[in-house]
C-alpha cells in the first residue's frame, strides 16, 4: 500500500521516510475540506486509518525518516507489513520504503514497486500517480484480454503527457491470454497470432485518433498507435521442454494448442520480449536527449499546467457560486410559499391590519 523501492546495498536495509510534520499539517487541513476531489479524499482516508491505529503522529512524522538493519528475509518480512501493508499500523504515516539488499542483480537498477492505479483508497493512487509523473519514459502495460480500458486511456490521456513523459511505449501485455480468448475461432495458431495483433492495433488506432483534437498532445500519443506485443509466460515456455512446465504454463500450453500445432518458435513470437529489448535500449541510448528535451519543456509545461489549475478552479468557484444563487432563489421561492401558507391561514378580526 506504499510506494516501495528496492536496490542493491552493502547491507540489507530498511529506510522509512515518513511525512513530515508541515506535510502532515497539510493532510490535516485537507481532511477538513467538504470536497470529492482526490487530494481531499486521500487526506480524510489517511486521517481515519491514523484514528484507527491509535498512533500519535508527531512523534513519527518528527523523525524524519528511520533505518533498519535484517539479518534473515524472514525478520525482515515482518518488519516490512508493519509500514507497506494494506492494514500496516504505520502505513498511513509513511511515504515510502527503501529496501537494500545484497544481491548483485540489483546493481544499477532500483525496482519500484507502486500501489496501483486503481486502488479503491484514493491515497494510494495518488501515490502512484506523482511517482509516474517523474518518469521521462513510460513502458505502459495493458492486458491484451482489457486492453486499453477507460482507466488506461484517462491515464494516457489526461495524466501522462502533461506531467512532462514525452515518450511512452505502448505494450499489449499477456497476449497469450488474448489468443486463448480467439483461438477457438482459427484453424492454426499461426493465423489467430497476427489477426490479434492486427485487432488490437486498430483499436489502439481508433482510440487514440479520437483524441487527435488536442495537438499538444499529438507526439505524445501517436506513438501509443503501435502496441508491442508480449507475453513473459510464453518466452520463459518457449526455453523450457513442455515435461518441464509447471502448473501454470501447463494451463497456457493448453489454451493454445488447441490443434496440436504450437511450437518453441511459435512461442518465442507470442512472448517476443526481443522486441520490448530494442525499444528499451534506444531509450537508453537517447536518455541525453531525453532529459535535455525534458529541461527545455520544462517550464513550459509548468506554465501549462498552472494556467490550467487556475481555470479550474475559476470553474469550480462559479460552480459554487451558481449552486449558491440557485440555493437562495429556492429559499425565497419556499418564503414566499410558507408567507403565503400563513397568512391565508390567520384570521382576520377588526384588530388585524394587512
Amino acid at each position: 500500500a506504499t510506494l516501495t523501492k528496492i536496490e542493491y546495498g552493502e547491507e540489507n536495509t530498511l529506510t522509512v521516510e515518513y511525512y513530515a510534520p508541515e506535510e502532515w499539517e497539510v493532510l490535516e487541513k485537507n481532511a477538513l475540506v467538504d470536497s470529492k476531489d482526490s487530494e481531499f479524499e486521500s487526506a480524510r482516508e489517511i486521517m481515519g486509518m491514523i484514528a484507527e491505529s491509535g498512533i500519535d503522529p508527531a512523534e513519527y512524522t518528527s523523525r524524519g525518516s528511520e533505518r533498519f538493519t535484517f539479518d534473515s528475509v524472514e525478520k525482515f518480512m515482518s518488519e516490512l507489513n508493519s509500514y507497506v501493508g494494506e492494514n500496516g499500523r504505520f502505513t498511513p504515516l509513511v511515504k515510502n520504503v527503501t529496501i537494500r539488499m545484497t544481491r548483485d542483480e540489483l546493481k544499477d537498477i532500483s525496482v519500484v514497486d507502486t500501489p496501483g492505479l486503481n486502488d479503491a483508497i484514493a491515497s494510494r493512487t495518488d501515490k502512484t500517480r506523482e511517482f509516474i509523473e517523474k518518469c521521462d519514459v513510460v513502458f505502459f502495460l495493458s492486458r491484451a484480454s482489457q486492453f486499453l480500458d477507460k482507466n488506461d486511456i484517462r491515464l494516457v490521456e489526461s495524466q501522462l503527457p502533461q506531467k512532462g513523459v514525452e515518450k511512452i511505449i505502448m505494450v499489449c501485455s499477456r497476449f497469450d491470454d488474448g489468443i486463448s480468448d480467439i483461438i477457438e475461432d482459427y484453424d492454426d495458431i499461426t493465423e489467430a497470432v497476427p489477426e490479434l495483433k492486427k485487432q488490437l492495433t486498430a483499436q489502439a488506432a481508433k482510440i487514440f485518433k479520437s483524441l487527435d483534437d488536442r495537438p499538444e498532445l499529438a507526439h505524445t500519443l501517436e506513438q501509443c498507435k503501435k502496441p508491442v506485443f508480449i507475453s513473459s509466460m510464453c518466452q520463459n515456455m518457449s526455453a523450457n521442454d513442455p515435461a518441464d512446465y509447471d502448473a501454470q504454463e501447463k494451463n497456457v500450453f493448453s489454451n493454445l494448442n488447441e490443434n496440436d500445432d504450437v511450437t518453441p518458435e511459435i512461442l518465442t513470437e507470442i512472448g517476443n520480449m526481443s522486441e520490448v529489448r530494442r525499444e528499451f535500449d534506444s531509450v537508453v541510448t537517447a536518455k541525453d536527449e531525453t532529459l535535455n528535451a525534458k529541461a527545455r519543456n520544462f517550464l513550459p509545461n509548468a506554465e501549462k499546467e498552472y494556467a490550467q489549475a487556475l481555470n479550474d478552479l475559476k470553474n469550480k468557484e462559479a460552480a459554487r457560486l451558481h449552486k449558491i444563487e440557485v440555493d437562495k432563489a429556492e429559499a425565497r421561492e419556499m418564503a414566499d410559499k410558507l408567507t403565503g401558507i400563513v397568512l391565508r391561514n390567520t384570521p382576520l378580526n377588526d384588530s388585524t391590519s394587512l
